[in-house]
């Protein structure tokens, strides 16, 4: 299975889970490490707190010769 395969699996889980993760908004790249191409921030809102957490998900490939 190929990275984008997992990549398209974990962004639909999250977006079938939406609700129960308060997210409000899932950006689809995100440019931390520049040697790591699969970044991503979701935004997700706290509950009791007027202020929004940014979640940082950096997809690891371990495949041999990648």
């Amino acid at each position: 299975m190929t990275i984008i395969y997992w990549l398209t699996e974990i962004q639909k889980k999250i977006q079938q889970k939406k609700s129960d993760l308060n997210l409000t908004s899932l950006r689809e790249k995100a440019e931390i490490i520049n040697d790591l191409p699969d970044e991503w921030i979701s935004i997700h809102a706290r509950k009791g707190i007027e202020r929004s957490i940014f979640i940082y998900h950096i997809l690891l490939d371990f495949r041999p010769g990648r």
